[in-house]
This record gives C-alpha cells, structure tokens and sequence, in this order.
C-alpha cells in the first residue's frame, strides 16, 4: 500500500482558482492544509464537483508561489459554518518542498 503524503496546517495561505473558462476570478479560498501533491480548501458559497478539473494559484503570505491545474478528488461539508471542504490534487506540477518547509507553521 502506498503511504499517504503528510499534509501540514498552514498559515496566511489562500488559493484562487479559474474554472473551465479559463478566466481567473479574484476570490480567493483558505486553504486548510497542503502538501506536495495537493491542498484542501474551504468554500462557502461555491460548489465544485467531483474530478473537475481547475487552475490553481496557491498564494502564501500575499505572494503567488504555485501555479498548476488541478481536480477536485473529495468534498467534506462542514455544517458548523455551512462550509465545504475540498481537496485538489495537483495534475502537472508538484510543490517544491522546500518552498513548504519555509511558510508551513
């Protein structure tokens, strides 16, 4: 069985993320935890489905360190703030964890 990658709470950290038309919006997600293969964020007022595909800008301390596409692999609600959870995997480039180990708290 393959081991899992660890994923770490991370702090001041937010993702913007472009559907299928490609324009790019503003809002930007917290982002729950990440790893070097993907990220959790949180959304209150969008839903995203299963396997869709989407352009991510992960944004840390208000600078833009991560560009890649990504799909949606999980969705948890999270009913004490009518929120959802969901998880992107990373499609085409992963996380220089060095660029982690530097902003993860």
């Amino acid at each position: 069985m393959q081991q899992r990658e660890i994923r770490a709470l991370v702090n001041n950290s937010s993702v913007q993320l472009a559907r299928s038309s490609g324009i790019p919006t503003q809002k930007e997600y917290k982002v729950l935890n990440i790893s070097r293969g993907g990220l959790c964020f949180e959304s209150e007022t969008e839903d995203f489905l299963l396997n869709e595909v989407i352009k991510i800008n992960l944004i840390i301390d208000k600078h833009s360190i991560h560009k890649a596409n990504g799909r949606v692999c999980y969705c948890n609600n999270c009913s004490e703030k009518n929120a959802a959870a969901y998880g992107l995997s990373f499609l085409d480039k992963f996380i220089d964890t060095d660029i982690l180990r530097g902003n993860i708290s």
